[in-house]
């Protein structure tokens, strides 16, 4: 087994006969392999020049379970401001150098290197993508930014800020920055290579320096299509209504973008939208001032957030509520289109399941009760919420729920025990999941109980397919972090590090795919660091020959 955890338990079985087989109930252990160590020589580099630390949130898996991360490099020659970082991907079958910082970026011109670069993005077709910026001859603030995508062996350079920018750009009295891209933002990626990214211009000085025209572009092969802009008329919405803010955004394997911005009528009324589709169809899924699905008549979205999206262009997002019988014990709510339309998935005031009886989804604590939806492509949910109630206190007033494995049910939550922990300790705080196609549901943690404090506390979970609850990793534990079976290098965790960003269909940086595995980071107490994928085991049933009692001893995770 690679990358093991020093931990074991033993589990008796009593059986009769020298030809029984008895089934039993069995969670297989959780595999480990580790993919990058500080110290290690670097792919790419020269001789003698390692990784030196890992950055957690530049850590990327896709579903063939490649890793791609950032890494900062020590060594001969290195130079911390120059050629000090550098990105690398498991895509050609083992680890291989994307970029670095130092190197002559392509499509730059002569002389024109990366001098910084940002967290890679992988999809499912054996591509990346990452903005880097820039440094040399010609380059200044206009143009010192630029968005790169490749294949194993190969990169090419998609937009680059100062690149004329297609179409109409518009008035160029009000918006003269607008012929060309700047300031580039909200990069996503998908499984067919295109990439969604935003741009930011500044109005000129003589017309206040500081408000922000917004826009948001989708390239394929070389094209660019506009998806929305600040100042162009809103689809469907009647003359004069235009975009407002343009922003969060993202694109799904279907092609489909993801919009969310505001937008205002000609009497300056201004309200806020989430639409799909593609560059010249967008749908509105939701707006503010209008009826709120599932909620009675008159009660409106009045301010919405956190929208997320699967293939299938179903949407889930965060609103609050305004209307009568609103008040703010049930002013929010998580809506989604995973049953194949808007639907309330739940709102504040509503009886937590999992929970006991008169505790409800509520901010007693918080001026939020919902957190961090995540959607899948069969259209399952995962959510972090806040609770009221009787016996609802500042421990255990927090949860996280999944319809991942069917109904909405309780994944975890303050004041529960904690899965792998030992008597008595109990989750003392929950993160935002992560979310994969069969509903699994990933997590990082926190426990307190006896024995528990800052060297020991922390720690990552996921569940199995039928919603079991394991524990991955966890600070104060011993980790295996050589991958021979036969060879033996424990350390002790000080740090774990989980990215947790995505549903698996929007785009985004993913940590856990649709095989069940799971990337992550780990720092140790010898100073050491690493990157490691873990593989949560799908239950099942084992067959046991029963010769007396046989005693099964596997390592327990």
């Amino acid at each position: 087994m690679s990358g093991k955890l020093l931990r074991f338990c033993a589990v008796g079985i009593a059986v009769t006969g020298l030809t029984t087989w008895t089934s039993i109930d069995a969670h297989a252990a959780v595999t480990y392999r580790t993919v990058a160590m500080t110290g290690q020589q670097a792919p790419g580099a020269e001789p003698g020049v390692t990784y030196r630390l890992f950055f957690s949130t530049q850590i990327a898996m896709n579903n063939a379970g490649e890793v791609a991360f950032g890494a900062a490099l020590g060594g001969p020659g290195v130079e911390v401001s120059t050629n000090g970082m550098g990105l690398w991907w498991e895509g050609s079958g083992s680890l291989g150098l994307i970029a670095r910082a130092g190197q002559d970026a392509p499509g730059a011109g002569p002389g024109v290197v990366y001098t910084s670069l940002s967290a890679p993005l992988l999809n499912n077709t054996g591509q990346f993508a990452f903005v880097g910026g820039l440094s040399g001859p010609g380059v200044d603030s206009t143009n010192s930014d630029g968005l790169w995508r490749g294949t194993a062996g190969s990169k090419e350079l998609v937009v680059r800020n100062g690149d004329p920018a297609p179409g109409d750009p518009g008035d160029p009295s009000i918006f003269p920055q607008r012929g060309t891209i700047r300031g580039l933002s909200f990069t996503t990626f998908n499984d067919t290579g295109q990439i969604v990214f935003g741009d930011i211009v500044r109005l000129p000085a003589n017309l206040g320096g500081t408000t922000i025209d917004s826009r948001i572009w989708l390239e394929e092969s070389g094209s660019f299509q506009l998806v929305a802009q600040q100042g162009d008329p809103v689809p469907g919405m009647g003359p004069g209504v235009t975009f407002r803010g343009v922003g969060v955004t993202a694109i799904n394997g279907a092609g489909q973008v993801l919009l969310s911005s505001g937008f205002a009528t000609p009497e300056g009324h201004v309200f806020q939208g989430i639409w799909t589709g593609v560059p010249g169809s967008l749908n509105l899924v939701a707006q503010t001032g209008a009826q709120a699905a599932g909620a009675a008549p008159g009660v409106d979205f009045d301010v919405l957030n956190s929208p997320i999206f699967n293939n299938a262009g179903q949407t889930a997002f965060w609103a609050r509520l305004v209307g009568p019988g609103v008040d703010d014990t049930n002013d929010e709510g998580l809506w989604s289109e995973g049953s194949g339309s808007l639907g309330l998935v739940a709102r504040e005031g509503d009886q937590a399941p999992g929970t006991g009886p008169g505790v409800v989804f509520g901010e007693k604590f918080s001026s939020i009760t919902f957190f961090g939806p995540r959607i899948n492509t069969a259209g399952r949910i995962a959510f972090m919420g806040l609770l009221s109630g009787p016996s609802v206190e500042l421990t255990n007033n927090l949860g996280l729920w999944s319809d991942g494995s069917g109904s909405l049910r309780l994944v975890a939550r303050e004041g529960d025990p904690a899965p792998g922990a030992a008597v008595g300790e109990v989750f003392a705080s929950v993160d935002f999941p992560s979310m994969n196609a069969t509903g699994q549901v990933a997590f990082r943690g926190r426990v307190s109980g006896p024995g528990v404090d800052h060297t020991n506390e922390d720690g990552i979970w996921a569940t199995e397919l039928d919603g079991t609850l394991r524990l991955i990793a966890r600070v104060g534990e011993m980790f295996d972090v050589n991958d021979d079976p036969l060879i033996d290098d424990f350390r002790m965790i000080q740090w774990v590090g989980f990215q947790n960003l995505s549903g698996g269909e929007d785009g985004w940086r993913r940590g856990f795919n649709d095989a069940g595995q799971l990337v992550f980071q780990l720092s140790f107490t010898d100073g050491s660091e690493g990157i490691f994928v873990a593989t949560v085991p799908e239950p099942g049933t084992v067959a046991v020959l029963g010769v007396g009692v046989v005693w099964v001893l596997r390592r327990r995770r």
